[in-house]
């Protein structure tokens, strides 16, 4: 007779599954049943079609039918009980949901399932995904629909929808006079929030509407003397700001990119070396990627946005290696963490990966899963724009 465990629901009846189907899958199954002896097993915490679902899930060996308001507690159940196949097809489904939104109800949908993931289980992969896919997008309207409600948001919400908002400061000068009405005092999140915005380029691009937001927080009636310190030092700093942001511009153009090494990595520059005994004729210029490593390596190149233009270039005729991508990866890692590259942008990557995706060059995959890996490691790419984008 077929061995059988229960597993107990909330409000209803036990489910009396078979004992093999829940630990072909899975490797917290296995170690519940067969070395904690478990029979019984507490599923309180889920609804009850819901487990239904999953368990038909793990028969079918498929997703099947996942909508919006079942998909968190599917994912959770594949992640809590281990089992691979079930959450990359959560995965999957989510980033076509995420590839797929344009409406503000679908992108708080994916942005608050993103969150989730990266609350519940401290991975940023989907939420740099969704961010990746978002940031090509105007999301003026999202953002002010979903800040409406800045009081009940944490910090990680209101960083990730600075994030969203790109170089596109109005939706937030707009949030916070919206969430000032009806208020006495400057609250801790709307403080956060003009914390972490960027007010120069707010003063740059909205002037009257950056003046009234500072009109309504002096004039509202309990504003204690310490948030007038705090308005008062957020101003100075955004005058200093405003007063070098020409030349901090110019300095950062001038770290991205040297452009006589960059020339020199394009163009067949031959000349003559000796090794040995022998004269030889050598060029800079990069072919394979292997030839990119060596200019990162000999800091011809200083930025992973010149590495990423010349993988590009060279992978146009030619199919990188594993080995050649293992050793390209690994010396952008290390050079990043002693902080010999500049960052590149995540909305450029983006923006790459999406043009690739309509290339008919079959080396197009090997390119993508680079560019995701980048994307991916915060020590290689970055939110905040690149200046060479704009």
């Amino acid at each position: 007779m077929e061995e059988t465990i229960l597993l107990m629901l909330k409000d209803e009846d036990p489910l009396n599954v078979s004992k093999q189907l829940l630990i072909a899958d899975s490797a917290m199954f296995r170690y519940l049943i067969e070395e904690m002896h478990q029979v019984e097993l507490e599923f309180g915490d889920f609804l009850a079609e819901n487990v239904t679902q999953f368990i038909t899930m793990l028969d079918d060996r498929e997703l099947g039918n996942v909508v919006n308001g079942n998909f968190r507690e599917l994912n959770k159940l594949a992640e809590v009980f281990v089992i691979d196949w079930m959450k990359e097809e959560c995965k999957q489904w989510l980033k076509k949901k995420v590839e797929g939104a344009r409406t503000d109800e679908e992108k708080r949908f994916v942005f608050e399932e993103c969150i989730y993931i990266l609350g519940k289980w401290d991975n940023k992969a989907m939420l740099n995904v969704l961010l990746s896919e978002l940031t090509l997008q105007d999301n003026s309207s999202f953002l002010l629909e979903y800040m409406t409600g800045l009081d009940e948001q944490d910090t990680v919400q209101i960083d990730n929808m600075i994030v969203l908002g790109g170089s596109n400061t109005e939706p937030f000068l707009r949030t916070i006079l919206v969430n000032l009405e009806g208020k006495v005092k400057l609250d801790e999140n709307l403080k956060y929030l003009l914390q972490q915005m960027n007010l120069a380029l707010s003063f740059e691009q909205n002037k009257e509407l950056y003046l009234e937001v500072y009109k309504t927080i002096e004039n509202l009636p309990d504003i204690s003397v310490d948030d007038l310190k705090f308005v008062l030092q957020l101003s100075t700093k955004t005058t200093s700001l405003l007063s070098s942001r020409c030349e901090k511009r110019r300095s950062r153009t001038a770290e991205v990119m040297d452009w006589k090494k960059y020339r020199e990595l394009l163009v067949e520059n031959y000349h003559f070396v000796t090794v040995g005994p022998t004269l030889m004729v050598s060029t800079d210029c990069c072919k394979i990627i292997a030839d990119i490593t060596d200019a990162v390596l000999g800091n011809k190149v200083t930025s992973v946005f010149v590495a990423i233009d010349l993988l590009l270039r060279v992978c146009y005729y030619n199919t990188p290696s594993t080995e050649e991508t293992r050793v390209f990866m690994t010396t952008l890692e290390t050079f990043s963490k002693e902080k010999k590259l500049q960052k590149v942008s995540k909305r450029f990557l983006g923006m790459v990966i999406n043009a690739l995706n309509y290339s008919p060059k079959v080396q197009k995959v090997e390119l993508i899963a680079i560019l995701n890996e980048i994307t991916n490691n915060d020590n290689l790419s970055t939110h905040h724009e690149n200046i060479l984008i704009k």
